[in-house]
């Protein structure tokens, strides 16, 4: 109920309070001329506050139950409030780059903890992808496929407070699974690798995010322009 709405209805029912002591009185002594004795007008003041005062005090209680009733509903929607900003998890992408390495890490920096709805890997023609592993597995060649951890976040993925989720490690100073692949010299590996983050260049990552009370914070965006840096 608006404050406007409350003045009206607060208007009309005092309105309708006189009417219903004045009308009566008027309908039966109307006919009869003023007095002008103070003597005869305490009758009438006594009749009137008579019916009024318990009205009034009715009126009176309906609207600080009413007021309470608000209160206590703005300061519990303060506090919700505040407990959730309290919560609100504060995602980021970081990128570490070097000549053996390739690691792309969301990092909650928020006081709460953080759901992760979707991830998108999108493509300069935005074709997206869910994960590195496809993208990787289609680059062409090269003379030696990088050892790649490669996490997938599903939906509802939790991230902790002042966690990290890795979503993708290169490192080719790790031992790979496969036979022959280490006996590629490290040139051609450093070579391989390049290719792989030229690829990964024109690729953008897109986080769609919750806190822990459901509500979606605003996505975030980054780029991977530059993954291909020659670092040493």
């Amino acid at each position: 109920m608006q404050n406007k709405t409350l003045i009206r209805l607060l208007w009309i029912s005092t309105l309708i309070a006189l009417s219903i002591v004045i009308i009566p009185y008027i309908c039966k002594f109307g006919a009869l001329n003023f007095s002008s004795s103070p003597e005869s007008w305490g009758p009438f003041g006594d009749y009137v506050g008579g019916l009024l005062n318990p009205i009034i005090g009715i009126l009176n209680l309906i609207v600080l139950t009413y007021l309470s009733i608000n209160l206590v509903k703005e300061d519990t929607e303060r506090n919700k409030w505040t407990i959730q900003e309290l919560a609100r998890p504060i995602a980021s992408f970081h990128i570490y780059i070097g000549q053996k390495t390739a690691k792309i890490v969301i990092e909650n920096a928020g006081l709460g903890p953080l759901i992760i709805n979707k991830l998108k890997i999108v493509s300069s023609n935005n074709q997206e992808f869910d994960e590195f592993k496809s993208i990787i597995d289609n680059v062409r060649e090269i003379s030696y496929r990088p050892e790649t951890t490669i996490t997938k976040a599903v939906n509802k993925t939790i991230v902790k407070k002042e966690g990290l989720f890795t979503i993708l490690d290169i490192n080719l100073d790790r031992p790979t699974n496969e036979e022959n692949q280490d006996l590629v010299d490290m040139n051609s590996k450093i070579i391989s690798l390049y290719k792989v983050k030229d690829e990964l260049n024109s690729y953008k990552v897109i986080l769609q995010y919750n806190d822990m009370y459901g509500n979606e914070i605003e996505e975030i965006t980054e780029s991977l322009e530059g993954i291909n840096l020659i670092c040493s």
